[in-house]
C-alpha cells in the first residue's frame, strides 16, 4: 500500500488546491459499519492568501456518495456533486455550468460544532475531473465501506 496515493484533489498542485489525504482507519479492528468505517485524514488548502491542514475523522461512504456525483457532473458538465461529512468537518459543493466550467464553494472546519471556519471557491474546468475520480477510486479501493448500517 506504500505507493497507493489515497488522496483526491481540487485545483492545483502548488495553489489554489484542496486536497484530502486519507491516512488509515480509526479503529481498523472493527468491522462493523458505524464504527468500522472512520477514516484518519489531513485536509490541506492553499487558497488566495490561506494555507493551512487540520486532521478530520471522514467516513469511507462519504467518498462513495461524492465518486457518484463526480463521474455525472464528468459525463453532462453541469450539475452539482456534494461532499458532506457527517460531523461537518468539510463541505464541498461542485458545480458545472455545462461548458466546462467547474467552482467548488468549500467550507473547512478545524473542530466541529466549537472551532473555526474558512469559506472559500475554487474555479477550475472539466479537466481536473479524471484526477479527482481516479483519486476517490484510489481511496474507496483502499479503504472499502465495511458491513451495512442496522436498523
Amino acid at each position: 500500500m506504500d505507493d497507493v496515493i489515497t488522496e483526491f484533489n481540487l485545483g492545483g498542485d502548488a495553489a489554489e488546491f484542496l486536497k484530502v489525504e486519507v491516512r488509515r482507519r480509526e479503529l481498523p479492528a472493527h468491522e462493523d459499519y458505524w464504527d468500522g468505517n472512520w477514516l484518519s485524514c489531513e485536509i490541506r488548502v492553499a487558497v488566495g492568501g490561506f494555507k493551512g491542514r487540520v486532521d478530520a475523522a471522514l467516513r469511507a461512504e462519504e467518498f462513495n456518495l461524492f465518486l457518484e456525483q463526480v463521474r455525472q457532473l464528468h459525463k453532462s458538465l453541469k450539475g452539482r456533486a456534494d461532499f458532506t461529512t457527517l460531523e461537518g468537518w468539510l463541505r464541498i459543493e461542485l458545480t458545472g455550468d455545462g461548458r466546462g466550467h467547474m467552482t467548488a464553494t468549500c467550507e473547512l472546519l478545524d473542530q466541529p460544532g466549537i472551532g473555526n471556519s474558512l469559506k472559500f471557491k475554487i474555479e477550475l474546468d472539466q479537466t481536473y475531473l479524471p484526477s479527482v475520480v481516479a483519486g476517490l477510486e484510489s481511496i474507496i479501493a483502499s479503504y472499502p465501506v465495511r458491513n451495512q448500517p442496522t436498523k
